[in-house]
């Protein structure tokens, strides 16, 4: 018995030692950029590619997220739904306060606040891959000019703070025009660093560029069901979903 421990608890030594070299060889290191002039000129290029005026115009928005949770979105006060599972949550991202039903059962006490804080780690996943390019002049931002090795312009940006997990850095290559092409990823929560997924397919919406399809090898992440509008109505919805704040 203890012999078998002993192989047994070698083999996982062994596993444990490739995939930490695996995750090492995959790993590329964070490239260093240039802030300044030739950054902000970039970062006025893609907002104008990606259309941040009609971005910023739009009210209300619906998606899905690879199917697994759904989103409404009120822009103006800031107010979210997030569905998955028996959940239904109503958040203001402002404050982090809101409630949670399970089943149709409101909650609440420590599943509550626990339910909340959920939605919130899925909303700024989800909320970033929906439109990641709009966020690169929030508060606690830095950009970076990085010349790729392709010869096309890449921009480098940090969040120093906000999120679940702040200090994530992530790397925008670009083409002529300013449009983003693919983006590398240096985050926490993952141990390979300098993933790189490539932008397969953009929707209009509202005149707003959103890439609603990413890919890395055979493995996809899409945001489904995109809609957008002035009024709940628009997004096909019966009644407006925060008249339950």
């Amino acid at each position: 018995m203890k012999r078998v421990l002993n192989i047994s608890l070698s083999v996982l030594g062994i596993v444990a030692v490739i995939a930490i070299s695996v995750v090492i060889i995959a790993s590329k290191p964070l490239p260093e950029g240039q802030e300044g002039e030739k950054a902000e000129a970039l970062t006025d290029k893609m907002l104008s590619e990606v259309n941040l005026p009609a971005w910023e115009s739009i009210r209300y928005l619906r998606w899905k997220f690879r199917g697994e949770r759904s989103y409404v979105w009120d822009r103006w006060y800031n107010l979210a739904e997030i569905c998955y599972a028996d959940k239904r949550v109503l958040i203001n991202l402002n404050t982090l306060e809101g409630k949670v039903w399970d089943g149709g059962n409101q909650i609440e006490g420590a599943d509550k606040r626990e339910e909340l804080q959920r939605a919130w780690e899925y909303w700024c996943n989800d909320s970033f891959w929906l439109n990641p390019f709009i966020k690169v002049r929030d508060e606690g931002v830095t950009r970076a000019f990085v010349e790729l090795d392709n010869g096309n312009d890449g921009l480098l940006i940090t969040f120093s703070q906000g999120g679940v997990t702040p200090g994530d850095s992530y790397l925008f290559e670009l083409n002529e025009q300013g449009l983003p092409l693919s983006w590398r990823m240096w985050v926490s929560i993952l141990p390979v660093k300098g993933l790189q997924f490539e932008i397969i397919e953009w929707q209009d919406t509202d005149g707003a560029n959103i890439a609603v399809k990413h890919q890395i090898g055979s493995y996809e992440i899409e945001i489904e069901d995109v809609v957008s509008g002035d009024h709940h109505s628009d997004l096909g919805l019966h009644r407006d979903p925060f008249t339950d704040f």
